[in-house]
């Protein structure tokens, strides 16, 4: 299975839901704990459709986010800077290649959660936080920032604990 991955912003055709306010904040085309109904709004996807809706599967969509599906349901979502777009969006003003100590402080005030700085197993710095945030399906999902050697931002996720 492709591990996917990818995140934040939709393309022009819809907007991502980053509404601090409401309580809810999506990732990509489709807000974590949703079944894929259309799976057009992907360039690549190794899912299939089964009698019981999608297996285990991933999809990539036009800006580089990557999208993991567990159990028919969108589970993850994230991006990466070397397979973004230039036109991919990001949330809370977010910029691949700033400072992640930066980007932490913008994901926080955005979205009023509290980030938990660790080292990755390679040694690079990490930020993630609690299962905090709201999908527009209901469903809680953490999101983490990962940096490079010079601790800039490279990688969004955002996953849930199924």
């Amino acid at each position: 299975m492709i591990i996917a991955s990818a995140l934040f912003l939709l393309g022009t055709a819809c907007a991502p839901a980053w509404n601090a306010r409401a309580g809810t904040a999506d990732f990509g085309r489709l807000p974590i704990g949703a079944k894929p109904t259309d799976l057009n709004i992907f360039v690549t996807s190794d899912c299939e459709q089964s009698v019981h809706g999608f297996d285990d599967c991933s999809a990539k969509d036009a800006e580089g986010r990557e999208y993991a599906f567990f159990n028919g349901v969108l589970s993850k979502v994230s991006a990466k800077k070397a397979e973004a777009t230039d036109h991919l969006a990001l949330p809370a003003n977010l910029m691949f290649g700033e400072n992640i100590n930066l980007s932490a402080q913008k994901v926080s005030r955005a979205f009023g959660v509290n980030l938990d700085r660790a080292p990755s197993p390679e040694g690079l710095t990490a930020y993630s936080s609690d299962f905090v945030l709201r999908s527009s399906a209901g469903v809680m999902y953490s999101i983490e920032l990962s940096a490079d050697k010079q601790e800039n931002l490279v990688e969004i996720v955002g996953r849930t604990d199924f």
